[in-house]
């Protein structure tokens, strides 16, 4: 009995701090402040369910401006608890160092930011003297390697400090986001490409990304230019748009490094002084599975306003395996920025299934050559190919696992000062 009365006690008044703190933030969204308004609503949504019970009871009782805006963040809410198992990012960091043992140092920052840190190789004597405020993950890794001279890698799922020191490639933070660019000279038919190293935090997990560039300038003040895309299908969308595909079941990326082809190097420029663009990365929101029983050319299958055709069902002789592609419609809005289906295959997958639903074939994800877009109608395919399978035995399932539906979360950046590699004459 005594120890149930002091565990009320200690409850009792967090509950009450709790809805103290929840009315006064629920008061605020009825602020004539736009800027408080909002700031309101983005302490109520990162709250999470602790602050749950208080924003329903506002969605029925309060003012109507207020109770839309209490609904708004439920569902935001909602939309997080469904998000967490691809957006995890580590929390802000606000630290202070003076000479302290890099060692301490880290082991403050993995408290801090709720990601696992460990010393590697490096000396975890060394002296860190830094100052972090509402700092990002990567922001704080590095200005921490820098005051002890040395640098971090990832090492499966965990980061780990290592005897190197920071690379001279420029470099760039933004949110969970850690970006490196550099200009080379392309290895196909001459000319320079710019190449960009990306890298997200271990909690973060995209199914594809894409960038914009927006300008680059070098130094002499002039502008260098992307090179056209080739496929005029193409020509609408992002310069550089890229699947992570994972070879393996619960394969999660870490890093990816991307291309983009540039038209042509200014005569004399040394550097591009600037480099502007935008990253953005998808996540699945709704999945949904395609399954065509002991199949056979020609099956269908509607999933909404989505009709999926068995088109090609075969053994290839020549390559000893079995083949099939799946060709999948839809109907397009005149809103729509770009083709819906390029980006839900982006991120979908087929394979083959033996008896007792055991998985053959390397899951593949994608969009074919066969892919095109009308005013109306869009037609996109994807295939997957086995040699698992005797030519006398066919697949016993062939499953496709399509998303329906993406989330996308995206941030400005900048690169400066990136030496110019001039293509070999």
């Amino acid at each position: 009995m005594l120890r149930a009365l002091l565990l009320a006690a200690l409850i009792l008044p967090q509950e009450d701090e709790l809805r103290r703190r929840a009315l006064e933030l629920i008061q605020k969204l009825d602020s004539d402040s736009p800027v408080e308004r909002e700031e309101a609503a983005d302490a109520l949504t990162a709250s999470g369910d602790d602050f749950v019970k208080h924003l329903e009871k506002a969605a029925e009782e309060a003012a109507a401006e207020v109770r839309a805006r209490c609904r708004d963040i439920l569902k935001e809410i909602e939309l997080g608890r469904k998000r967490k198992d691809h957006w995890a990012p580590a929390k802000r960091i606000t630290l202070t160092f003076k000479d302290t043992p890099l060692m301490d140092a880290l082991d403050a920052l993995s408290k801090a930011a709720g990601t696992e840190l460990r010393i590697g190789t490096a000396n975890p004597k060394a002296r860190v003297t830094a100052s972090l405020s509402n700092a990002p993950l990567f922001d704080a890794l590095e200005t921490v390697c820098r005051s002890a001279g040395v640098w971090f890698q990832r090492n499966g799922i965990a980061i780990e400090l290592t005897r190197g020191k920071a690379p001279s490639t420029p470099r760039a933070a933004q949110g969970p986001l850690a970006i490196l660019g550099a200009v080379r000279s392309s290895l196909q038919g001459g000319g320079s490409e710019l190449w960009l190293d990306l890298e997200w935090e271990p909690g973060v997990h995209p199914r594809w990304f894409d960038i914009r560039i927006d300008s680059m300038t070098d130094d002499q003040g002039g502008a260098v230019e992307v090179a056209p895309s080739e496929d005029p299908d193409l020509s609408s969308l992002p310069h550089s748009t890229r699947f992570l595909n994972f070879p393996k079941e619960g394969e999660a990326k870490s890093s990816a490094v991307e291309t983009i082809p540039l038209a042509s190097v200014p005569k004399g420029a040394t550097k591009l002084r600037s480099l502007k663009g935008r990253i953005t990365l998808y996540f699945p929101e709704e999945v949904h599975k395609i399954r065509f029983e002991k199949p056979v050319k020609g099956d269908k299958k509607e999933l909404g306003l989505i009709t999926a055709t068995l088109d090609e069902l075969g053994y290839a002789d020549l390559r000893t395996q079995w083949e099939a592609r799946i060709l999948l419609n839809t109907f397009r809005t005149a809103r729509e920025k770009r083709p819906v289906l390029y980006a839900l295959l982006l991120a979908s997958k087929i394979r083959f299934l033996g008896p007792g639903d055991k998985p053959h074939a390397t899951e593949v994800g994608g969009w074919g050559a066969g892919g095109h877009v009308t005013d109306r109608l869009q037609t996109m395919n994807v295939s997957v190919s086995s040699s698992d399978f005797a030519k006398a035995v066919p697949p016993h399932a062939i499953e496709l696992e399509l998303v329906t539906d993406v989330w996308e979360k995206s941030w400005a950046f900048e690169l400066k000062d990136i030496p110019l590699a001039r293509p070999p004459k």
